[in-house]
């Protein structure tokens, strides 16, 4: 008898967003073995709402959903501190019934949806802690709204970073990767599910080249980013990626660190931080670690051309945006934003809640409510027509990412 493959747990993320949809969508696209093993963590209410055949068909759990902290950041900073290792409150059960699940407005942040998003992503690094889940999958979460609910952190990677049982570097690093992706999908399963893209537009989309970054900062405002970059740091962030990549690839990563400056530098004509800290920690990596391929500081406008054309694996990016834009431009739906440096494995979709997308669906959900209540048939999203879709004025959101996620979350997870 074959082995079961290990649970892949899947958080929600704020249910206000994109996530329920993208999470229905794909199971018209995966495979009965996929879905066998994914753990939902949030309340079935969020999927079922839109979509019961698909909801029926996954298994959930629900973190226990405290009330949101609405005092000040210091206090609510100190109440999340008191429960780091509270594995206990964090209860796991069947999330058959519809507690904690009041109805949220699409496409608007409350403190509400906050708080769900918050909890979901406790109660999966919980579960992962407890080696109950061998991966983590996260759909888009609201800053916002996760701050509105007393969490303050700057996203998913923060936080999985705190509750994680084992750390191997001071601070999390994110990678932004498509190294993984899979090919995408030829034609839709459902006759009757639309695409979210023309037909023609997608059939003629070229496949992205291979492109992979390491953050060196993340959410920091530019001004802040230069006294953020120091020597630990860059090294940290260096031989993370070399250990991940050796475990993915099962090969050694050629690396190339970019500078922070136009041209990097350029001598020092446009900053010194390349000459004076970037060039002698790689000289430094490069003799204590020769079997590391390692170059740079790299003038940035060219290093991620050189990248996408094979000579590197992954670029040392020195702050958020300069590897998002050259990745998601090219990669838009195929990258997914892995968290190195702890035991969690987690991976997660390139893209926010995307409430524009998510606003007009509560339109379609009100409109459902007032037919239940005459006792109508409450109609299921995935048997929505391109046409129908066009006449209620919703669109589906792309699940591609979400399916590049899964595909790389199951690669972590062997």
């Amino acid at each position: 008898m074959a082995q079961s493959l290990p649970p892949i747990a899947v958080t929600l993320g704020d249910p206000a967003g994109v996530g329920p949809l993208i999470l229905a969508r794909a199971t018209m696209r995966m495979t009965d073995e996929q879905i066998g093993r994914m753990v939902v963590v949030g309340h079935k209410h969020f999927v079922a709402r839109f979509s019961p055949s698909a909801a029926s068909r996954l298994h959930f759990v629900t973190p226990q959903v405290e009330a949101p902290c609405l005092a000040t950041p210091q206090s609510c900073a100190a109440s999340d501190t008191a429960s780091d290792t509270a594995e206990k409150d964090l209860s796991v059960a069947d999330a058959d019934a519809d507690a904690d699940a009041a109805p949220l407005r699409m496409g608007e942040d409350s403190a509400q949806g906050g708080a769900h998003a918050f909890h979901a992503i406790r109660t999966a690094v919980s579960m992962a802690n407890r080696n109950e889940v061998a991966a983590i999958v996260t759909l888009p979460i609201s800053k916002r709204a996760m701050h509105m609910a007393g969490h303050f952190y700057d996203g998913h990677t923060e936080i999985l970073h705190k509750y994680a049982a084992e750390r191997s570097t001071r601070q999390p690093v994110m990678l932004l990767t498509n190294a993984l992706a899979p090919a995408p999908l030829s034609s839709s399963p459902s006759a009757s599910m639309p695409l979210s893209v023309p037909s023609s537009a997608s059939a003629s989309m070229p496949l992205s080249v291979p492109l992979s970054a390491a953050h060196v900062t993340t959410h920091l405002a530019l001004s802040e980013v230069e006294k953020h970059i120091t020597e630990e740091r860059i090294t940290e962030v260096i031989l993370a990626v070399a250990d991940h990549w050796e475990q993915i690839h099962n090969r050694a990563p050629r690396l190339a660190v970019a500078g922070l400056n136009p041209h990097a530098g350029e001598g020092g004509l446009f900053g010194s931080i390349e000459q004076d800290l970037l060039a002698p920690v790689v000289a430094s990596l490069q003799k204590a670690m020769p079997e590391l391929s390692l170059s740079g500081p790299h003038a940035p406008d060219t290093v991620f051309h050189r990248a996408a054309q094979g000579v590197f694996d992954c670029v040392i990016a020195m702050y958020h945006d300069q590897a998002h834009i050259p990745i998601k431009l090219v990669a838009f739906h195929e990258a997914v934003n892995v968290t190195l440096g702890n035991s969690v494995k987690r991976c997660s979709v390139d893209h926010g809640v995307a409430y524009d997308l998510a606003r007009p669906w509560q339109g379609w959900l009100d409109a459902q409510e007032s037919s239940r209540g005459r006792n109508a048939v409450r109609q299921d999203v995935q048997t929505l027509t391109e046409q129908e879709c066009r006449a209620e004025r919703v669109t589906w959101p792309d699940d591609r990412n979400f399916l590049a996620a899964w595909h790389y979350a199951e690669a972590l997870a062997t």
